[in-house]
């Protein structure tokens, strides 16, 4: 049985990026999610794939949802002054009344505190240094205000509030989508979005699986840049090119999308699965540009998550209920290597272990229904999925820089069932 065929070939065996950390780490027993989900974990011995192309160390830097908090528990312990020594001097408030500086924001705070005001601040979510939160305010036990919040985090200090709770929640666009399609040889879609959160569709029209990479790349820098690089060194990405997730490989003929932060720059949508003789497909054309322009003043709120996912070194963790019908999932990379998270619903009576054990040829036993691509440590995407009864399966095929082997030989699989 050549299961590295399989693995290429239908899975996505390279789907992604591998890690960052050059350090393996033994796997984990899996974990169990919540008492409504069934967990499981496939334990076949599979042929380690060749890695696929690593990503540079990301410095460490503070964690923004920490700072976030300690801002409003000096609020709401009193204590001003704590609370603007974490804004930086040119601190923006937007909301009514706007208010810049930290200097201002200091007076407006205090003016609160004196007047009463009392804070209550919750379900805190994180992406690339925006903080989501809902707050409410009350003064002598009235609620006054309430809604949801952005804080924007840049090196440890809070630059800048986007407050909603005052603009109020129609003044936020709904979420952009860009579409895109797949052939065996090309991406076709736009040449340039709007940066913000975007619903990243692809619609594969090819014989073979296909998936959209994103991989921010360094000014001046093109696709062909990172077609040259990845073929003069197969097993590490430059170090001007930085993984951003993307939706994962639909079945031919099936569809798939991705709800992905994009922050301002160029970036290059790649296929890095193999084609049947084991080349990737960028090498076939699948690779294409696409510039991403500033993000408008007023932006998209960060979704809301039904059922969150954290991928970490070697396990996935689902906190939430994952429940028939529409679901919003939250996929956060919650470890030290780049991870990605491909979602199946397997056919009745078969497992994942059957699904990566599908003889060459044959049709696996399941549907994909996407999921997303490699992203950072830290990161978070989203994906909107209709879930109906049944068994589904997580993979992360990515493999660890050091061993090779792919992530779920190492803990990274996870049946969950819906009843």
């Amino acid at each position: 049985m050549n299961t590295k065929r399989i693995l290429f070939a239908l899975l996505i065996a390279v789907a992604g990026l591998a890690a960052a950390c050059s350090s393996a780490t033994p796997a984990p027993t899996p974990q169990s999610a919540t008492s409504t989900v069934e967990v499981q974990a496939a334990t076949s011995t599979v042929e380690a794939p060749t890695a696929a192309p690593t990503a540079p160390p990301a410095p460490p830097s503070p964690d923004p949802i920490s700072i976030v908090q300690s801002f409003w528990d000096a609020l709401i312990a009193k204590d001003v002054d704590a609370a603007v020594a974490l804004l930086a001097d040119d601190a923006r408030w937007e909301g009514v009344p706007t208010t810049s500086g930290k200097d201002n924001i200091r007076v407006l705070l205090q003016v609160d505190i004196d007047a009463g005001v009392t804070y209550e601040v919750s379900d805190f979510r994180a992406t690339r240094g925006r903080v989501t939160y809902f707050w409410s305010a009350y003064q002598n036990g009235v609620m006054q205000t309430s809604g949801e919040d952005v804080a924007v985090v840049d090196n440890g200090k809070i630059t800048a509030f986007e407050s909603y709770a005052f603009l109020g929640d129609d003044a936020r666009p709904p979420i952009a989508e860009a579409a895109f399609t797949a052939s065996d040889s090309a991406f076709s879609g736009p040449d340039e979005i709007a940066g913000s959160w975007v619903k990243i569709a692809l619609t594969n029209e090819g014989q073979e699986p296909h998936h959209i990479q994103l991989v921010k790349l360094e000014e001046g820098k093109t696709p062909d840049d990172l077609k040259t690089a990845l073929t003069s060194d197969a097993e590490n990405y430059p170090a001007w090119a930085v993984p951003y997730g993307g939706p994962n490989a639909p079945d031919p003929g099936g569809s798939a999308s991705a709800i992905v932060y994009l922050e301002a720059g160029f970036y290059a949508l790649i296929d890095i699965i193999p084609n049947a003789e084991g080349v990737p497909h960028f090498q076939s054309g699948l690779l294409k540009g696409l510039t991403v322009t500033q993000a408008p003043k007023i932006m998209p709120g960060e979704p809301k998550p039904g059922v969150t996912v954290d991928l970490a070194d070697f396990s996935f963790t689902l906190s939430g209920s994952p429940a028939a019908g529409e679901q919003m999932i939250r996929f956060r990379n919650a470890g030290s290597q780049v991870h990605e998270a491909f979602l199946v619903k397997l056919a009745d009576g078969k497992t994942a272990e059957d699904y990566l054990n599908t003889p060459p040829g044959a049709i696996p036993p399941g549907v994909s229904l996407g999921g997303i691509t490699g992203i950072a440590p830290g990161d978070g995407q989203y994906i909107e999925v209709t879930l109906e009864p049944g068994t589904y399966a997580l993979f992360c095929f990515l493999p660890d820089p050091g061993t090779h082997a792919p992530h779920f030989v190492q803990g990274m699989i996870q049946e969950f069932t819906i009843e």
